[in-house]
């Protein structure tokens, strides 16, 4: 008899074990779906785990806040101001479970929408942007005799605005008004601000240049071989790459830029600056909107070059920047960048490289940057954007590299006449990690 009871709790030994090696963790949910208006708010859900647990989200427009402590998670979600609704996934991982949780969101569901409702901009003249999303035919009436916008008006759908604006040469700031209306629902009013006349000068130029060199840490780059002669006697000996008839022209960094250096918004000051590049740098913070008052600036290039890690370039891209009609290349790869393809970047006519490949960014591929005629170069890769490829962009004539790879989440038919423009022009398409597929 013993020996049969030996037996026996060998064996329950032997099951116990081969159970533990065998454990599968679990989660349990009170909800796998959340749905919220185009205002956006706050909802939470219970969460029941085995193991500690996780939970991610990769939309710059939805946050997630966790509270172990009570066993539930909230998610947040900003405002949706487009006709369009959107969805993203929060991913849960406890052990080796991981659940998903749908999110999802309607899209503005009056006659009228804008893109924003407010903008400011600085003292020289130019041209900025803004989206209106209508249902039906829309007008506008201006307020501000320094202000006009084109197109005055419109047919249902997706426009892109220019709102156009004169030098403001008083020293103050001065405010102007739009206000589109449309047949049948309430009217959009946009504030539009021009800022006070900033000073224009050499003088300008030099002491922007300081707060840069503060802002890099400039005395670390000098002792490390770099910026040698900056800030030894007359602009003309620190850089003579940089200047032109007495003028900030041209900004090259290179060099080993600690993680505490940025751009300062004193960029504003340099009026005549048509370059500013910082290759092989870990330059970071987040991009200043004072680059939109250089508005004859043609090359922004703010990119990592070292193949172990990314940059330190963080937050979105400024919308101000949509005034910068002579903007030729953007190259921003290998960041930490997040937030949306601005749609007023439909503005950038002059625009010919865009390239934002390996950083944080996501959202849906803009439809108005089918106003962009003369873009060749587009590079939205290892992103987290989603959607499909919108067919307004088969107008682009110019297109020759077209990369898309590795966003899983774009799906849907690749415009045919972006493939054979692509490769009639001697470029490629690339899809890679994608959903979407060719006819």
């Amino acid at each position: 008899m013993k020996k049969w009871i030996g037996i026996w709790v060998l064996l329950v030994c032997i099951l116990s074990c081969d159970d533990d090696n065998e454990k599968v963790d679990s989660i349990e949910l009170s909800a796998s779906m959340l749905n919220y208006e185009s205002e956006g708010g706050e909802q939470g859900i219970l969460i029941q785990s085995s193991t500690d647990w996780a939970v991610t989200s990769d939309a710059a427009w939805c946050f997630v806040q966790d509270h172990k402590e009570t066993g539930q998670f909230s998610v947040i979600v900003s405002e949706n101001d487009d006709f369009n609704p959107r969805m993203t996934v929060l991913k849960l991982i406890a052990g080796n479970c991981v659940k998903e949780v749908d999110i999802l969101q309607k899209g503005q569901t009056g006659d009228l929408s804008l893109s924003e409702y407010k903008a400011s901009v600085y003292d020289l003249n130019d041209n900025y942007a803004v989206i209106v999303h209508a249902k039906k035919p829309w007008t506008t009436k201006v307020s501000g005799n320094w202000l006009s916008v084109e197109p005055s008006g419109g047919e249902a759908g997706t426009h892109l605005v220019r709102l156009r604006f004169s030098e403001n040469k008083i020293l103050a700031d001065r405010m102007g008004t739009i206000s589109f209306e449309s047949a049948g629902s309430e009217n959009c009013l946009f504030e539009f601000t021009q800022e006070a006349a900033l000073p224009d000068s050499r003088k300008q130029d030099s002491l922007a240049l300081l707060k840069l060199y503060d802002a890099i840490g400039g005395d670390q780059m000098k002792a490390a071989g770099y910026l040698k002669n900056w800030k030894v006697g007359p602009l003309e000996n620190w850089d003579s790459d940089m200047m032109r008839d007495g003028r900030v022209v041209k900004v090259a960094l290179r060099g080993n830029i600690g993680k505490d250096g940025y751009i300062p918004e004193d960029v504003k000051y340099l009026s005549h600056l048509e370059e500013f590049t910082a290759s092989a740098t870990f330059i970071g913070g987040e991009l200043p909107e004072g680059f939109a008052r250089c508005k004859l600036l043609k090359i922004l290039r703010i990119s990592n070059g070292f193949e172990s890690s990314n940059g330190n370039l963080t937050g979105e891209l400024p919308r101000k920047w949509c005034v910068l009609r002579n903007l030729y290349e953007v190259d921003f790869e290998k960041n930490k960048l997040i937030g949306s393809l601005p749609l007023e970047y439909g503005n950038l006519s002059g625009l010919h490289f865009f390239v934002v490949s390996n950083n944080e960014m996501s959202g849906t591929l803009p439809t108005v940057w089918s106003n962009i005629p003369q873009i060749s170069r587009l590079e939205l890769a290892s992103n987290n954007f989603t959607g499909e490829v919108p067919e307004e962009w088969a107008v682009w004539t110019n297109i020759t590299i077209l990369d898309l790879a590795k966003n899983s989440g774009l799906s849907g038919v690749l415009p045919v006449e972006l493939l054979t423009t692509a490769q009639n022009n001697g470029g490629a398409v690339s899809l890679n990690g994608t959903n979407i597929i060719t006819k």
